[in-house]
C-alpha cells in the first residue's frame, strides 16, 4: 500500500505494454461504519482510480492532473457508499474529446454540414483538463477554469467562441449519442459567454475596392486556377464552398443562357430540410473566364478540382491560405468574404437590392418557399440584375476583365 497523493500519482510511469500496475491507498474511505479502499491502476497510457468495496469493484475515472485527483476520487467513493450515484455514473464515460469528434463525424457524414473544419481546429486549442475529462464529470467549475486559462492566453472574444463551440458540441452530443448517460445533467458550458465583449466592426469594401482587388488578382495571383476562383467570388459575392464544391455538371444552359447551379446543401443557408438551391447567371464574358480555366486544367468532376486528387474539389483550407498570401503580396486590405457587402451596397444604390443574382437575395430563407423561381418574370429579374452587375465590372476593367497580365 502507498499513500496516494496527486504528486505521487503524476510521477507514476508504466512502460510495459503487457502489464498493469496497481497501487492501493493506505487510507480507507469510511462512511457510517462501512469502509472501502481506493487504488490507482497504472497502464502505459492511462491511470485509473478503482474503488473496492466488499466484493464490488467500481471504476471512478481517469486521473487528470489538476482536475480529477485523489480528493475527487475519495469524494466519489463516499458517494458510492452513501448510495448517491446512479449506475451510469459508475461506468467510465467517454472523454469530451471523444464526444467532440463523434459530433463532428455525425455533422459531416449524416447531416452533410459544412464548416466543421473550424470546430475541429478549435478542439486542438482546448486544454487537456477539459478535453480529456469524462463527460459525466464536466461541471461549471471546469468552465470557470477554462475561462481563467483562456483569458490568460487569449482574448475574451476567443473564449466566447470556444465556450460557444463547447456548448453546441455538448447539446448535439447529448441529444444524438449520450442522452441516457447525461440525463438530468445540465450543459456545463451554457450561459458562460462574456457579454461585455465588443465585436470588432470590419471596414467594408466599396465597388471600387472590388475592382481594385480584381486588378491586383491579375498581377499577384499565381495562376489561372486561383484567378478564376476569386474573380467568380468577386462577381457573385458567394462563399468559398459554393464555388469549390461545384461540379462540371453544375454549369447548365437554358433559354436565358448559362448558369452556375448550386445544389441543395452547398449554399450557406441550404439544407436537405429546406431544399434551397441557388443559381448564378453567367455573362458571356464570365463564361469565357470559366472556359479558359477549364481548358487549362481539364478537370474531370469538379470545376475547381484538386490537382492532387482528381476525384475531390480543392482543399477547403487552400482558399483562405491563398487569399492571405495574396493580401500580403498585394497590400489589399479587405477579406474575401466581404465581396458580397460591396455587391449588396451597389444594388442598394441602384434601387434593387432585394433580388440580386439568381436565388441570391437579401432577406430570410423563408422567402424561398413563397417565391416561384420558375416564373419567367422572376427569372428575368435575376438575369437582368446579374447582367447589370457583371457588365459594370466589364466596363470598369476592359481587357483586364479576362486578364492577360503576367503573374509574379
Amino acid at each position: 500500500m502507498k499513500k496516494l497523493t496527486d504528486d505521487f500519482i503524476s510521477e507514476l510511469v508504466n512502460n510495459d505494454s503487457k502489464k498493469d500496475i496497481f497501487y492501493s491507498d493506505e487510507k480507507p474511505v469510511t462512511l457510517n461504519g462501512v469502509s472501502g479502499r481506493i487504488g490507482i491502476l497504472v497502464r502505459p497510457r492511462s491511470k485509473t482510480f478503482i474503488f473496492r468495496f466488499k466484493t464490488m469493484k467500481y471504476t471512478l475515472g481517469k486521473f487528470i492532473e489538476g482536475s480529477f485527483g485523489i480528493t475527487e476520487a475519495r469524494y466519489k467513493a463516499s458517494q458510492i457508499l452513501n448510495g448517491d450515484l446512479k449506475d451510469e455514473d459508475l461506468f467510465e464515460a467517454p472523454s469530451f474529446e471523444k464526444m467532440w469528434n463523434k459530433v463532428m463525424d455525425y455533422k459531416e457524414k449524416v447531416l452533410f454540414r459544412r464548416g466543421t473544419a473550424q470546430d475541429r481546429s478549435r478542439l486542438k486549442q482546448l486544454p487537456n483538463f477539459i478535453k480529456k475529462l469524462p463527460i459525466t464529470m464536466l461541471s461549471y467549475k471546469d468552465t470557470y477554469r477554462l475561462r481563467d486559462y483562456m483569458l490568460k492566453h487569449n482574448t475574451p472574444g476567443a473564449f466566447n467562441h470556444m465556450v460557444g463551440a463547447c456548448s453546441a458540441v455538448w447539446n448535439r452530443g447529448k441529444r444524438e449519442f449520450y442522452r441516457d448517460l447525461l440525463e438530468g445533467k445540465e450543459n456545463p458550458f451554457s450561459d458562460m459567454r462574456i457579454d461585455t465583449v465588443i465585436k470588432q466592426i470590419r471596414k467594408k469594401p466599396k465597388f471600387s475596392d472590388i475592382i481594385e482587388m480584381w486588378k491586383l488578382i491579375n498581377v499577384h495571383m499565381p495562376d489561372t486556377f486561383w484567378k478564376t476562383f476569386f474573380k467568380l467570388k468577386a462577381l457573385f459575392g458567394c462563399h468559398n464552398p459554393e464555388l469549390y464544391k461545384l461540379k462540371l455538371e453544375n454549369i447548365i444552359e437554358d433559354e436565358y443562357g448559362h448558369w452556375l447551379f448550386v445544389p441543395v446543401n452547398i449554399h450557406k443557408n441550404s439544407s436537405y430540410k429546406n431544399q434551397i438551391t441557388h443559381r448564378f447567371w453567367l455573362h458571356p464574358k464570365t463564361l469565357e473566364l470559366i472556359k479558359i480555366h477549364l481548358a487549362e486544367y481539364e478537370p474531370k468532376t469538379y470545376i475547381f478540382e484538386s490537382p492532387i486528387n482528381p476525384d475531390d474539389h480543392v482543399h477547403k483550407h487552400s482558399c483562405t491560405t491563398r487569399f492571405q498570401r495574396f493580401k500580403k503580396r498585394s497590400g489589399y486590405e479587405f477579406a474575401s468574404d466581404l465581396c458580397r457587402h460591396a455587391l449588396i451596397t451597389w444594388f442598394y444604390k441602384k434601387g434593387n437590392a432585394e433580388v440580386i443574382t439568381g436565388h441570391c437575395y437579401k432577406g430570410s430563407t423563408a422567402r424561398e418557399h413563397y417565391m416561384n423561381f420558375d416564373d419567367p418574370e422572376v427569372v428575368k429579374d435575376f438575369v437582368d440584375n446579374a447582367k447589370m452587375y457583371q457588365e459594370a465590372f466589364i466596363k470598369e476593367l476592359g481587357d483586364e476583365f479576362i486578364g492577360d497580365v503576367k503573374s509574379e
